[in-house]
């Protein structure tokens, strides 16, 4: 096929078609679902009260404001794709002050720290020897867990950056790294963490590319020094496997704990609900089958949809899918249930809206006019942001429908239907031959 447009050159037919497809698109969902647009694809998302953090292909982290859709603060200096990003609040009612700060990972191999009211970079540490993948704070024991494509799982020391942020100074906010764990085999993908009532330890899960789930326990305490050593005491943080979780064959783009168990989204097309605490040894995970790439999940709270605990997913083939999972809890609780992986999952609603893979799936709690309104947020790698209300029409359990594109007529064949099977029967012939 030629072409003189030099950006659809060593394209295939079919990369043509499906690109034309998604900008046919595009133009058909049109203000569905109230779209912000970005400069770059959302590699990355988080919110937090009435702003949406995102990570960008663009080397770029962003902070938008959800209301208005303006950005409010551009955070520069990656030479990479920023893929990841989490939050420390270095006083206990931080939550939107001046003692928030924010970290992001790159493929530049770093991790930065920012302060978030004047988007400067505090601090840059190279922390992987590949691509950083993601990050997990833990902010009652001040650490952070990095995951790269080098297989390795990090964990850094925080404590350094309760100094004040108009220090002079930025060594006060280096990381100091405290411990490498090598026991993946593929590139580490996500991290979730459980919830915990003690302030010295807790359990955290890792993911791979190879569909590989890891749980850790970390315990950071103080204890007495050895004889001969100064200082009266030392700063411990120890860290020991737990186990694995089975299920997937591929890669897990995103995990999330809730209702008793650990949810995982892999690009195996399945999204798998392991349950957690009911016995010692692990239970088979139940599948919620999908027809192409998982690649994001979100657990609604109770607050958001009170009738029925409802999962979404986002997925390459561009929908976001609702499900009623009270089947899936309702077998997690029968040992001959879930050991045969049996399906509960129901799906209600197919959200289409966006034109490009969904890359992630957040809550957000809106400032309204009348009070508190619960929204759903997603990203994708359309460079859009679209946002959900869960009121009224309830747009996400009954998403608007989108204009559908009219067919092109065939030009009728000038061949007979004779002339039609002699061609058919030539073409046959040759393909013997080779």
């Amino acid at each position: 096929m030629q072409t003189d447009d030099a950006s659809n050159l060593f394209q295939t037919d079919a990369a043509l078609e499906k690109s034309d497809a998604r900008r046919l698109k595009a133009q058909r969902v049109g203000k569905v679902g109230n779209p912000i647009q970005l400069p770059s694809k959302v590699l990355a998302l988080e919110v937090r009260n009435q702003d949406a953090w995102v990570a960008e292909s663009g080397w770029v982290a962003r902070q938008v404001d959800l209301t208005t859709g303006k950005a409010r603060r551009v955070y520069r200096g990656h030479q990479g794709p920023c893929t990841s990003l989490a939050f420390y609040d270095t006083s206990p009612t931080a939550s939107d002050s001046k003692d928030t700060l924010l970290l992001t990972g790159s493929w530049d191999k770093t991790i930065k720290v920012w302060n978030t009211q004047t988007a400067e970079c505090l601090s840059t540490t190279t922390a992987h020897a590949d691509f950083v993948k993601c990050l997990l704070v833990i902010p009652w024991l001040s650490l952070l867990v990095s995951g790269g494509s080098d297989r390795q799982i990090n964990i850094w020391d925080l404590t350094a950056l309760h100094a004040d942020p108009a220090t002079p100074s930025k060594s006060d906010f280096r990381l100091r790294k405290l411990k490498t764990l090598k026991e993946h085999t593929r590139p580490v993908e996500c991290f979730t963490l459980a919830k915990s009532t003690s302030s010295t330890e807790v359990t955290f899960y890792s993911a791979d590319s190879m569909g590989v789930i890891r749980s850790w326990h970390i315990k950071r305490e103080k204890r007495n020094l050895m004889e001969g050593e100064t200082g009266g005491f030392a700063d411990e943080v120890i860290v020991g496997e737990k186990g694995t979780l089975e299920g997937h064959h591929t890669s897990v783009a995103e995990m999330t704990i809730g209702e008793g168990g650990l949810w995982s989204a892999s690009v195996d097309n399945h999204v798998l609900f392991h349950p957690l605490g009911h016995t010692s040894s692990p239970r088979a995970p139940i599948p919620i089958p999908h027809p192409d790439y998982v690649k994001c999940v979100l657990l609604l709270p109770t607050s958001f949809h009170p009738t029925a605990p409802l999962l979404l997913t986002g997925s390459v083939d561009e929908d976001i899918r609702v499900y009623d999972v009270t089947e899936i809890l309702e077998q997690s609780g029968n040992t001959h249930l879930a050991a045969e992986g049996a399906v509960g999952a129901r799906e209600i609603a197919n959200v289409k809206g966006h034109f490009g893979e969904v890359s992630a799936l957040k809550c957000w709690i809106k400032d309204g006019e009348k009070g508190k309104e619960p929204w759903v947020v997603s990203a994708s790698l359309d460079a859009t942001l679209r946002r959900w209300s869960m009121k009224g029409k309830c747009y996400i359990l009954n998403p608007p429908p989108i204009p559908v594109e009219e067919k092109k007529e065939e030009k009728p064949s000038d061949m007979t239907a004779d002339e039609e099977r002699e061609l058919a029967e030539l073409l046959g012939s040759d393909d013997e031959d080779l």
